[in-house]
C-alpha cells in the first residue's frame, strides 16, 4: 500500500469501505490509522469522498452521510465540521466557475449539502463534551463559516434553494438549542465584532427565512435570542436547560407518550425524541435509564388495569423494539465498552426491579397472572422466566450479551443458562436472510418480497397469497427481521401505488385489518404516517373511471383500503393532519368520511345530482332491476359511500311505512353482504347505531343488524366482514346490551310474538368476539375536581421522584392533562400546575434565584414532564390555537400576560367572567381591583417556561 499516494490509499479505503458495508466506526478507526501515516487536506479527503458520487444521482447511500458525518465530530480529521464546510463552499465556486482544479460535479455537491447540513443536525449529541477537545481556532472557524452560509442565502444573487436554506437553517437552530453555539461564539467582551456580526447575520437570515417557513423563522429567533440574552446577562435564570436533567419520573411519562400516544418508536424518530437526553447522558449511561422506564411503564398499566391491547403494546417494545435501541445506543458511542460493563447496565436495572413494585402491582385489582408474567414465582421452568427473561434473551440473539448474563437476573440455583440462537446480521444485510427461530423456518426476504410484488391476485388464493405470508410471518420474529420486512412493506405499498395495482394494496389491507397485533408490531419499527398516510393519499385521490369493465373489483379494492385506514385511525388515534396529511388535500374524502358528516342529512339537503344518484340506489337494491354497470357508471364508489346511511333511511323508512315487507328490504340487504358493498356497511352500522342511540325504529334497526350479521356469506365475504366488525362491533353491542335488557323488562322476559322487541343471543355472541373496551377517560374517574386531580398527581409523582430508586412507580392518569386542557382550556391547566409549583416552595422564592428547594425542584420536573408530554401532535407547529396547547401557552405567554392571568386568578371567577369585545379568549384583563391585589410569584413559571423552551429545543426535531 505504501507505492500509492496518499489519495489514492485513501480512495482505496472509502471504496472498501463501501464495498465491504463497514460500520461508521470500523471507517474512522481505519481512517485514523491511515492518517496516522499520511498526511490527508480537507480538500484531498473532500474529493475522494465525493468523487464516489455520479452527478446523476438522485439518492445517496446512507453509509456516505454517515462516514462524513463520523469525521465531522472527530475534530482531529480532516473533514471536522469547519473544514467540511468549508470545503464544499469553496468546492462548489470552483465548480460553478469551470476551475481546472475542480474535480466534483457541481451538480453532486449542491445536492448532497442539505442532506449533510441535516444529518449534522441529528447527529449534534456527537459534539464532543470536552470542551478542550475543540481548539479556539476551530470555533472561531466555525463561527465565521455560519455567516459566510447566512450571507449566501441572504444574497440574492446566490439564488439558495428553499431546500438549503431550511437546512441550514435546522442546522443553526440545532446548535442554539443543544447549547453547542455556547461553545462556539466568543463571550461579548472578549470579541465584540464577531459577536455582533454573527447577531447582525441571525437577524438578516430569519428574515429571509419568515417568507420560507413562518414556524421555523419564529423558533429560530427566539432561540437566539435567548442565547444572546444568556450572554449578555449571564446572572438571569437560565433559559437554556442548564439546571434540568430529566430523570426517572420525566422518562417514564416520556416514554409513555412516546409509546401509547405518539407512536414514535422508529428508529430515527425515537433518536431525535431522545436528543434531550443525549445533551446530558453519553448513550451508555441512558441505556440503564431506558429500561427502567420501561419496564415501569408496564408496572404502571397493570396498575392502573389498562386495556389488554396497552399492556401486550408495551410487553412488545421490551422485547421487539427496546433491544435494537440498546443496539443502537451501544454502537453509536464513542467510549470502548467491555462485555462485563455492558452486562452490568443492562441487568443491574432489571435485577433492581424490587419488591416494592411487585407489591404495588399485586394490590392492583386482581391481576395475578399479568403480575406473574413479569415477575413469575421462582423455580419455574427455564422458558417461564417472564418478560426480563425474554428482553435479555433478545439481546444475546443479537450478540451484545452472552448467556451468563440470565445467572444475575434468575436466582434459582438450579437454573442453567440456555443456548441462545444468534441473528447472523452479515446474513440479514447481505442476502436478507430471515429466521423465524421458533419454528427454525428461514427465508430470502427478497424471494418472498418479489412474489408479493408481482402477485397476480385475481388467480392467487388469499391464502396461498405471499402478500398474506408476509404480514402474517411479522408477528411472531425477532425485533431485528420485524424492522426489516416492516420497512420492505413500506417499498411494496410505494410500488403498488406507483404502478396503480389495487388489487394487491387492497389483499396486503386486508392481512393487515385481520390481524391488529400486526399492526401494532409494525408500527414499532415504521412511522404511522409513512405506512397510513400513502393509503389515506390514494383514498382521496381515487379517481372514478366511467370506463372500467370491472366496477365490483374496483369497489372491493377501494372498500378494503378504506376499511384498514378507518381501523388504524381509529386504533391508534392518527392525527388527521400529521399522520394521514389529509390537510394538504383540499377537500379530502377520508377526513369528510371519519367526522360523519352527512350521516343524518336529510333528503331536503341533497342536491338534484344526488337525490337522482339516491333513487337510482334505492330502486337498484329493491326493485327488481338489480346493480346495473350503467349505475355504477354513473355513480362513483365515493358517491356510493356518502350515499349509504341515506339509503337504509329511506329503507327503514319504507317498510315503517308499509310501502315494502320485510322480504323485500332483505332483498335489497343482500346486495350488501356481497364483497363489494359490504364495506360500505361500515356507514350503515354508525347509521344504524345513531338510530338506536336516538331509539328511532329500533325494532325495524334490530332486525336489520340480525340479518345482516347472521346471514351465510362467502368466504371473501366473511372476512371483510370480520373487518367491519373489528371498527363497529363495540358500539353495537353496549346498544344491543341495552335494548336486550329493555326488551327482556318490556316483554316480561318472553320472546313473544312478532311484534315484540327481540335481540337474538346469537347476535350478541357475534358481537362480544369483536368487543374492544373504550378507552377510559380519567376526568370520568375522578372523585373530586379536576384542579384537585391534577395537584394530588403532581404529588404523587414528586412523591416517587425523591423516593429511593427502588420504589415501584404510581398509578397515575396518563392523558390527564391532555383531557384538562380538552376540558378546561391550556391556561386554566397551566394556573393549577402554577398552584402546584407555588405550593411546593416557588412562591417564595427570589426572581433571579438559580434554584429552589430540592421540593421545589422535584415538583418542577414533574409539572415539565407532564406539560411537554401533553401534546399528541408533534408537528413542527404543534397545534396554533393557543388555548388548547399547553406547550405553546407555556412557550409563547409574556411574563407581563401571566402576571395578569394570575392576578385574576387570586380575584376569582368575576374577574374571568368580564367580557371584553375583541380580546384574546384566555386572556384576562387588568382592572381596578386587580391593580390592587398583590403581584403573585413568577418564580415558578419562568422555570417552567425555561424547562419547556428547552426541552422542544433538545428533542432535536426543528
Amino acid at each position: 500500500m505504501t507505492s500509492f499516494t496518499p489519495d489514492q490509499q485513501l480512495q482505496k479505503l472509502i471504496n472498501a469501505a463501501f464495498h465491504l458495508r463497514l460500520s461508521p466506526q470500523k471507517f474512522a478507526k481505519l481512517f485514523s490509522q491511515l492518517q496516522e501515516r499520511v498526511h490527508l487536506e480537507a480538500n484531498l479527503a473532500g474529493d475522494a469522498f465525493f468523487r464516489t458520487l455520479s452527478p446523476e444521482t438522485k439518492s445517496i447511500d446512507a453509509l456516505f452521510i454517515q462516514y462524513i458525518v463520523t469525521l465531522a465530530f472527530d475534530f482531529k480529521s480532516p473533514l471536522c465540521v469547519p473544514k467540511l464546510l468549508y470545503y464544499i463552499r469553496v468546492a462548489q465556486r470552483k465548480a460553478l466557475k469551470n476551475d481546472p482544479s475542480a474535480v466534483v460535479a457541481y451538480e453532486v455537491l449542491t445536492f448532497c449539502e442539505p442532506l449533510i447540513f441535516v444529518a449534522l443536525t441529528k447527529s449534534l449529541h456527537l459534539w464532543p463534551q470536552d470542551p478542550s477537545s475543540v481548539t479556539p481556532e476551530t470555533r472561531r472557524s466555525l463561527l465565521i463559516l455560519l455567516i459566510g452560509y447566512m450571507a449566501d442565502c441572504s444574497n440574492a444573487e446566490s439564488h439558495p434553494s428553499h431546500q438549503k436554506t431550511r437546512a441550514i437553517a435546522a442546522f443553526l437552530l440545532a446548535l442554539a438549542r443543544t447549547k453547542v453555539v455556547l461553545q462556539i461564539l466568543p463571550a461579548k467582551n472578549t470579541n465584540h465584532k464577531e459577536f455582533e456580526a454573527f447577531d447582525m447575520a441571525i437577524s438578516k437570515f430569519s428574515k429571509l427565512l419568515e417568507t420560507m417557513d413562518p414556524v421555523l423563522a419564529h423558533d429560530l429567533r427566539t432561540a437566539y435570542a435567548a442565547i444572546f440574552d444568556a450572554i449578555k446577562h449571564p446572572n438571569a435564570i437560565a433559559k437554556t436547560f442548564d439546571s434540568f436533567k430529566p430523570t426517572r419520573v420525566f422518562k417514564l411519562i416520556w416514554l409513555e407518550a412516546l409509546l401509547i400516544t405518539n407512536r414514535a418508536t422508529q428508529h430515527d424518530v425515537f433518536r431525535a425524541e431522545a436528543q434531550v437526553f443525549l445533551l446530558h447522558e453519553n448513550p451508555v449511561k441512558l441505556i440503564p435509564s431506558l429500561i427502567t422506564a420501561a419496564f415501569d411503564g408496564l408496572s404502571v398499566a397493570l396498575l392502573r388495569n389498562d386495556s389488554a391491547q396497552t399492556i401486550a403494546l408495551w410487553k412488545a417494545f421490551i422485547t421487539k423494539r427496546l433491544p435494537l435501541i440498546v443496539k443502537d445506543l451501544l454502537a453509536s458511542s464513542f467510549i470502548n465498552i467491555n462485555p462485563t460493563l455492558i452486562e452490568s447496565m443492562i441487568c443491574n436495572p432489571i435485577t433492581t426491579l424490587s419488591n416494592d413494585t411487585l407489591t404495588l402491582m399485586q394490590r392492583a385489582a386482581g391481576n395475578s397472572s399479568l403480575v406473574d408474567e413479569m415477575f413469575p414465582s421462582e423455580g419455574a421452568a427455564n422458558t417461564q422466566y417472564g418478560l426480563r427473561y425474554d428482553f435479555l434473551r433478545v439481546l444475546v440473539s443479537l450478540s451484545v450479551l452472552t448467556e451468563h448474563a440470565f445467572l444475575s437476573v434468575v436466582s434459582d440455583p438450579n437454573f442453567s443458562p440456555p443456548t441462545v440462537p444468534r441473528v447472523d446480521l452479515a446474513a440479514l444485510n447481505d442476502n436478507g436472510l430471515i429466521v423465524n427461530f421458533a419454528t427454525n423456518e428461514s427465508f430470502l426476504v427478497g424471494e418472498l418480497v418479489a412474489s408479493a410484488l408481482n402477485e397476480n391476485s385475481e388467480y392467487t388464493p388469499f391464502e396461498n397469497s405471499a402478500i398474506v405470508r408476509l404480514v402474517s410471518t411479522v408477528r411472531d420474529l425477532e425485533g431485528i427481521y420485524q424492522e426489516r420486512l416492516a420497512n420492505e412493506f413500506l417499498q411494496l405499498l410505494s410500488s403498488w401505488i406507483e404502478g396503480s395495482n389495487t388489487h394487491n394494496i387492497s389483499r396486503f389491507c386486508q392481512a393487515l385489518a385481520l390481524s391488529v397485533p400486526t399492526m401494532d408490531v409494525l408500527l414499532l419499527h415504521i412511522s404511522p404516517k409513512d405506512l397510513f398516510g400513502p393509503l389515506a393519499k390514494l383514498i382521496d385521490d381515487w379517481q372514478h373511471d366511467e370506463d372500467e369493465i370491472n366496477f365490483q373489483e374496483v369497489y372491493t379494492d377501494f372498500g378494503c383500503i378504506l376499511l384498514t385506514l378507518v381501523l388504524a385511525y381509529e386504533r391508534f388515534g392518527l392525527s388527521l393532519s400529521t399522520h394521514l396529511g389529509c390537510h394538504e388535500r383540499e377537500g379530502s374524502f377520508f377526513q369528510s368520511l371519519v367526522g360523519q358528516r352527512g350521516i343524518n342529512e336529510n333528503l331536503d339537503e341533497l342536491s338534484p345530482q344526488r337525490r337522482d344518484l339516491l333513487g337510482g340506489w334505492i330502486s337498484a337494491l329493491f326493485d327488481a332491476g338489480g346493480i346495473s354497470d350503467d349505475l355504477m357508471r354513473v355513480s362513483s364508489v365515493k358517491d356510493l359511500y356518502t350515499l349509504v346511511p341515506a339509503i337504509f333511511r329511506q329503507a327503514v323508512v319504507a317498510f315503517s311505512a308499509k310501502i315494502i315487507d320485510f322480504e323485500v328490504l332483505r332483498g335489497g340487504l343482500e346486495y350488501f353482504l356481497q364483497p363489494f358493498l359490504l364495506p360500505s356497511l361500515l356507514l350503515a352500522f354508525r347509521w344504524v347505531g345513531d338510530g338506536l342511540w336516538r331509539q328511532a325504529d329500533v325494532m325495524t334497526l334490530v332486525q336489520i343488524v340480525q340479518f345482516l350479521l347472521m346471514s351465510d356469506i362467502s368466504p371473501e365475504a366473511q372476512r371483510i366482514h370480520q373487518i367491519v366488525l373489528s371498527i363497529t362491533a363495540s358500539e353495537l353491542f353496549q346498544m344491543l346490551t341495552h335494548v336486550a335488557a329493555t326488551a327482556s323488562t318490556t316483554n316480561g322476559g318472553s320472546n313473544g310474538d312478532q311484534d315484540q322487541l327481540f335481540v337474538e343471543p346469537r347476535l350478541l355472541s357475534i358481537l362480544e368476539q369483536f368487543y374492544v373496551a373504550a378507552p377510559r377517560d380519567p376526568l370520568t374517574e375522578l372523585q373530586s375536581s379536576v384542579a384537585d386531580a391534577l395537584a394530588h398527581h403532581v404529588t404523587a409523582l414528586t412523591q416517587w421522584a425523591s423516593a429511593p430508586a427502588d420504589a415501584g412507580p404510581p398509578g397515575y392518569h396518563f392523558g390527564l392533562v391532555s383531557r384538562a386542557v380538552a376540558e378546561l382550556g391550556a391556561t386554566r391547566v397551566l394556573l393549577a400546575l402554577l398552584d402546584c409549583l407555588d405550593a411546593a416552595g416557588g412562591a417564595g422564592m427570589a426572581e433571579g434565584a438559580a434554584a429552589g428547594t430540592p421540593q421545589f425542584e422535584t415538583t418542577l420536573e414533574v409539572v415539565t414532564a407532564l406539560v411537554t408530554q401533553s401534546v399528541s401532535d408533534n408537528s413542527a407547529n404543534l397545534n396554533l390555537r393557543l388555548d388548547g396547547n399547553l406547550v405553546r401557552t407555556v412557550v409563547d405567554c409574556t411574563e407581563e400576560e401571566m402576571r395578569q392571568l394570575r392576578v385574576a386568578a387570586t380575584i376569582g371567577t368575576k374577574q374571568e367572567s368580564v367580557a371584553v369585545p375583541g380580546a384574546t379568549p384566555g386572556t384576562a384583563i387588568a382592572t381596578p381591583a386587580a391593580a390592587a391585589t398583590p403581584a403573585p410569584s413568577l418564580y415558578g413559571f419562568k422555570r417552567l417556561q425555561a424547562n419547556a423552551n428547552a426541552y422542544t429545543a433538545g428533542r432535536g426535531r426543528p
